[in-house]
């Protein structure tokens, strides 16, 4: 549901260029800072200097005068209102209201229902509001077409982004703080260049993504990571895989152009390797004196693979 008080961008023009109307209007004569005026440049942009400056314009045209606060009130509510704002843009509209007896008006205002929203910068971006939702958030087959950013509950506790196509250039799940589980299976990742996973992940599922990022296959940072699963993914001209210590789980079943040797002796906790219908032959390095198990064709076997010394290595490749 829209904000009633949302004022969308309509014309994007230069921030320069919206600072320079407020500037000049202020200067010839304070009654030029309009409603009208204010109204346009919330049409424009929402560059966080340029907000702040009408809304203070706008305060001070008012100069106490009800008549002119109702006359105002649009612009005002429409400077926070399903819009990502500076802090002191939400303190002078705050203030106002506050003054006029509006106060709900305001809250109503800030407190926008999910869906699309203004972010703040040089350009007209959108993010997507998920606040407010389930525990379990089912995003399959969503089109993110137009949004820049998603803003999910901080108490969601997995989401489920599987198939989903044009997603944001930055994706960032760190919103979701509660969240164990996310699943990006089969999900289009063209276009991402950053993934963020929220902290306390525990369960992350990214087999048959299309166009997995670099930055994706580090996963070390994220301690609680119990499980990965990387089955069907196709490694080829990606870097290294690297996991964080703690983890138990790794699935890459039917896996395309995996490192001919993948190094997971600094996961002291790890109990299976999935190698399932791997091509080639593909080994593992293994934590010292663990138990874990690397399946392969329904069978697990237990394969600790020691790196070779320097001499040694020089001399099977002179034998080569």
């Amino acid at each position: 549901m829209t904000n009633p008080y949302f004022v969308d961008i309509t014309t994007e023009k230069s921030p320069f260029e919206c600072y320079q109307k407020i500037k000049t209007a202020a200067e010839n004569d304070s009654s030029a800072i309009t409603p009208e005026l204010c109204l346009d440049i919330l049409q424009s942009t929402n560059y966080p200097p340029v907000i702040s400056a009408m809304v203070k314009r706008a305060a001070f045209a008012i100069e106490g005068d009800t008549r002119r606060y109702l006359n105002f009130r649009r612009v005002l509510l429409g400077a926070v209102a399903q819009r990502e704002s500076s802090e002191e843009t939400r303190r002078v509209v705050c203030a106002m209201t506050e003054r006029y007896h509006d106060k709900a008006a305001y809250e109503r205002a800030l407190h926008s229902e999910a869906g699309k929203f203004l972010l703040q910068g040089y350009r007209c971006q959108y993010g997507l509001n998920l606040q407010g939702s389930a525990a379990q958030m089912n995003l399959r087959y969503h089109d993110f077409s137009g949004y820049d950013k998603l803003v999910f509950d901080g108490n969601v506790r997995q989401i489920d982004l599987g198939h989903a196509r044009n997603l944001p250039k930055r994706l960032d799940l760190s919103s979701a703080e509660k969240a164990e589980a996310i699943s990006l299976n089969c999900a289009d990742l063209s276009g991402v260049e950053k993934l963020e996973l929220p902290r306390g992940i525990k369960k992350a599922d990214f087999s048959r993504v299309r166009n997995m990022p670099d930055a994706a296959f580090d996963l070390q940072k994220y301690e609680r990571l119990r499980e990965a699963g990387f089955a069907a993914l196709d490694f080829a001209g990606k870097p290294l895989l690297k996991l964080p210590g703690q983890i138990e789980k790794v699935d890459l079943r039917g896996a395309k152009n995996l490192s001919r040797r993948t190094d997971l002796r600094a996961c002291s906790r790890l109990k299976e390797v999935n190698a399932e219908g791997i091509a080639g032959e593909a080994e593992f390095l293994l934590p010292d004196e663990s138990q874990a198990q690397v399946r392969r064709r329904g069978r697990s076997v237990r394969r600790v693979m020691q790196p070779l010394p320097s001499w040694a290595a020089y001399y099977r490749g002179r034998a080569a």
